[in-house]
């Protein structure tokens, strides 16, 4: 800061640097250029030498009026701009580098800190400017935020409301859907209850027919132990014959009884007033089946008896009965090929054959041979045979001195691996069959037909195994002569037949007495089957009788024949196990 010059340097001229700065009054000391005090850095005032001791205080130093107003002045007003305001205010927008600081001017230089100040001044001003249009445009988009705010509220409200408008209706649809398909469900599950409480009385019903069937059969088999079992079928009226014969008045079977058969027959007395009496005559075997039954139905009650041959039991079903009763179709069928119409035979096989894959999961293996002959005459012929080839010598004969099994030598034994190389056999040997045209019947089987499975069976794992035949006889249908037709190659046909089964008949009168010879040699049908007669084997004997009421007396003679058979203990059956 300069002082003012005093009185005594205003003459004098320039003030020496070295001289003393106090004002001197009457001298008015120049005041440097501006670019002069930028350039010289301003001089120290050259201090007085102190003297030893004491310092004196000094007296106060006496400041000129017009220098104390400019101090008070920058004392009022500061003489530098706050940093941060100077370097907000100087900053540019547009990322340049702010300008250099000022540097701090010397305490004195008044003019120029009032400069800086105006300055600093004009760029607080441009600062506050700047300021001032940003806040401008922050409120102008404050509004238009605000403005969208409001509208994004409206939005977001009438949304709600919409949304909660389709809620309540989406609420009562789903309530009213619920409620009806609950109602749905409910009546559904009435329902089920009541049906399934239905069908649990109906299985009820079943289980105690069930047991009390097998309970039937159970003691039947116990009855029957040792027995040979009887079955009798009456076959249905063919068109042709329901044509002429109003129904079977003289057939009846007891409701609830299957095991019983009535047979009825008026006749002309005479003795006594009344012109006609009734003779009745009833006959009971192990089942019964009247004219509806079906092939599966008999089959049904055979199949254990079937199964038994996998086990070592020998097996002989045979079908006895006039001619044209329905002993071939019983056996055999219509058509073997056909699952509905098959007879016993088709079916047997099927049955063997599945449940020998059934066994072969617990170690048991199977081997299965085949043959078919028939006897014709008191002769035996091989019907697989090839057509065409010389029929070869058979007969009877033991397998061993030691043993009492029976076989056929030069007989063909053709293995047989599955169900289907049975049934072309079947056809093959019921192609070659004798049958001929009868009084009774226009294809009458002129011979009895007897087909064998040969079956051995083995198991490693337990090592043993067993061997058996299924025997499935057709015998020849027993017939009158004076009905047996024209004579001849006839004649001697059914002479032959009814000899066959007359011995039959004695066999069978000889083992139900006991008697120690039984003349098994009396026919070759006897002795063919003399193992399963009177041996170990289990025989059942299917007796078919006609509908027709002309066929009375021998229907009578059949079913009286199949009482004797049914009394008839051929011994206790054994397996054959090795």
């Amino acid at each position: 800061m300069a002082e003012a010059p005093g009185p005594s340097a205003r003459g004098r001229g320039k003030v020496h640097p070295s001289a003393s700065r106090l004002p001197v009054r009457g001298v008015r000391a120049k005041r440097p250029a501006a670019a002069q005090e930028a350039a010289e850095p301003p001089v120290p005032p050259v201090q007085k030498r102190a003297r030893p001791g004491p310092a004196a205080p000094r007296p106060a130093e006496r400041v000129p009026l017009r220098a104390l107003s400019v101090a008070a002045a920058a004392r009022a007003v500061p003489p530098q701009v706050p940093r941060k305001a100077t370097a907000t205010g100087a900053a540019p927008r547009g990322g340049a580098a702010p300008p250099s600081r000022p540097s701090k001017r010397p305490h004195w230089d008044l003019k120029g800190q009032l400069g800086d100040l105006r300055v600093a001044l004009d760029a607080s001003r441009s600062r506050a400017e700047a300021l001032q249009r940003e806040n401008q445009a922050l409120q102008l988009q404050l509004g238009r935020a605000e403005e969208g705010l409001v509208s994004c509220r409206e939005e977001m409200g009438r949304m709600r409301r919409e949304h909660e408008e389709e809620l309540g209706k989406n609420k009562e649809q789903h309530e009213e859907e619920v409620a009806r398909m609950r109602k749905e469900h409910e009546d559904e599950l009435g329902r089920m209850r009541k049906e399934l409480g239905t069908v649990t009385q109906e299985l009820g019903d079943k289980v105690a027919q069930a047991e009390a069937k097998i309970l039937d059969l159970t003691n039947r088999l116990e009855e029957k132990e040792g027995n040979v079992r009887v079955f009798c079928r009456v076959r249905p009226l063919l068109p042709e014959e329901a044509a002429r014969q109003a129904g079977m008045e003289h057939l009846s079977f007891p409701p609830g009884d299957q095991r019983t058969l009535l047979l009825h027959r008026h006749e002309e007395s005479r003795v006594g007033r009344d012109g006609s009496s009734s003779v009745r005559h009833e006959f009971s075997f192990d089942r019964v089946f009247p004219p509806g039954a079906t092939q599966r139905e008999v089959f049904d009650e055979v199949s254990a008896l079937v199964q038994s041959a996998l086990d070592g039991f020998h097996v002989c079903i045979f079908a006895y009965g006039q001619t044209g009763s329905g002993k071939t179709y019983t056996l055999e069928g219509p058509d073997p090929c056909d699952p509905q119409a098959a007879g016993l035979a088709p079916r047997a096989v099927r049955l063997l054959f599945q449940r020998a894959r059934e066994l072969a999961q617990e170690g048991w293996q199977y081997e299965f041979c085949a043959s078919y002959l028939e006897i014709y005459n008191e002769s035996l012929r091989d019907l697989l045979a090839a057509p065409g080839e010389p029929p070869a010598e058979l007969g009877i004969r033991r397998v061993s001195a030691a043993s009492e099994e029976l076989h056929v030598p030069n007989l063909r034994r053709l293995p047989v691996r599955c169900h289907d190389e049975v049934l072309q056999l079947l056809q093959r040997a019921g192609a070659q069959r004798a049958v001929a045209r009868t009084g009774s019947n226009e294809r009458s089987s002129r011979s009895h037909g007897v087909f064998q499975l040969h079956i051995r069976g083995s198991n490693p794992r337990r090592d043993v195994s067993c061997a058996s035949v299924l025997s499935l006889v057709d015998l020849a249908g027993s017939e009158r002569l004076e009905k047996g037709g024209a004579p001849g190659g006839r004649l001697r046909e059914t002479q032959a037949i009814n000899s066959s089964l007359s011995a039959l008949g004695l066999v069978i009168l000889a083992l139900s007495r006991k008697e120690p010879h039984v003349p098994y040699r009396n026919s070759k049908l006897t002795y063919l089957l003399q193992n399963s007669l009177g041996g170990s084997a289990k025989m059942l004997m299917i007796v078919n009788i006609s509908p027709l009421e002309e066929n009375f007396c021998e229907s009578l003679s059949s079913l009286r024949f199949a009482s004797k058979v049914n009394e008839c203990v051929i011994g206790t059956a054994r397996a054959n196990w090795k």
